[in-house]
């Protein structure tokens, strides 16, 4: 083969451009031209993909460094979308607040509560922020409760949910008035509703600011559904809270109520 490559070479370069080996050079060419066509259009996609990923290819240490960069990113992002639903459930509360006449001070969810017979929650701010025993504390969504117990760093909250709760209410459509109490199941009932009163599913309960407890206007919660007929005076009327304790985060305590209210079930005034 050597000998043979070597006798072409020699050949190719005594002949002129019209000899036998360049003539049938020439003719391949003029043959294989169109299959190679063919081929470069069948290969040119593979051979750009190969390029870009060649391309792509980055060091060790690149690699690193964009992985860490992308970790502080994702880490930057998270802090921002907590920082904005903070914000957001700030915003819900003091618009929940309603009234202007009261103040009221921020704080954060520490304790959930434990079992369905004692409704209570725990924050983190007590008597160093100026909270007291009877205070009522709202939600993003309306009423959640009143202080029943606090400490220098802490208070602990007796939900409305609690079966031994009960806050004057009343319908804000038709403004009949009534007493929501907490079950073991986590809901509401109002009672004391005349069953010719006028209810129906989803009109909202507010507070009605009787009793000097909570202040007018805050909501209480949904109507569910109302039965009538079974007493001969008042409807059983069933109340979905206005806030889910196990996913409420932040508070508002109002601090400035009245210096006279009563406790009846603690025995305690302020």
């Amino acid at each position: 083969m050597v000998v043979v490559a070597i006798i072409c070479i020699t050949l190719w370069d005594r002949e002129g451009p019209s000899g036998p080996l360049h003539k049938t050079r020439s003719t391949v060419q003029t043959v294989t031209t169109p299959l190679a066509r063919v081929g470069n259009f069948f290969t040119s996609p593979v051979r750009r993909w190969t390029a870009e990923v060649n391309a792509g290819v980055i060091s060790e240490e690149d690699a690193k460094t964009l992985y860490k960069q992308n970790t502080e990113l994702r880490q930057q992002v998270i802090d921002l979308e907590e920082k904005l639903l903070e914000y957001q459930n700030l915003e819900l509360l003091f618009q929940a607040q309603k009234n202007p006449d009261y103040k009221g001070v921020p704080a954060r969810v520490i304790g959930i509560p434990a079992n369905a017979w004692d409704q209570v929650i725990t924050i983190n701010k007590g008597t160093k922020d100026g909270f007291d025993v009877s205070m009522p504390v709202v939600g993003p969504h309306g009423l959640l409760g009143q202080i029943v117990e606090v400490g220098p760093n802490y208070s602990k909250v007796r939900l409305i949910t609690d079966r031994r709760s009960g806050v004057a209410c009343m319908l804000q459509r038709s403004r009949t008035l009534g007493i929501a109490t907490g079950s073991l199941s986590g809901t509401l009932t109002l009672e004391f509703v005349a069953n010719e009163a006028e209810v129906e599913p989803g009109d909202v309960v507010i507070t009605s600011g009787l009793g000097g407890i909570y202040p007018e206007g805050l909501v209480v919660g949904e109507v569910q559904d109302a039965i009538t007929g079974v007493s001969n005076l008042y409807q059983i009327i069933n109340v979905t809270p206005a806030n889910n304790p196990r996913i409420v985060e932040d508070v508002m305590v109002l601090t400035n109520t009245s210096p006279f209210v009563e406790t009846a079930e603690l025995g305690i005034s302020r």
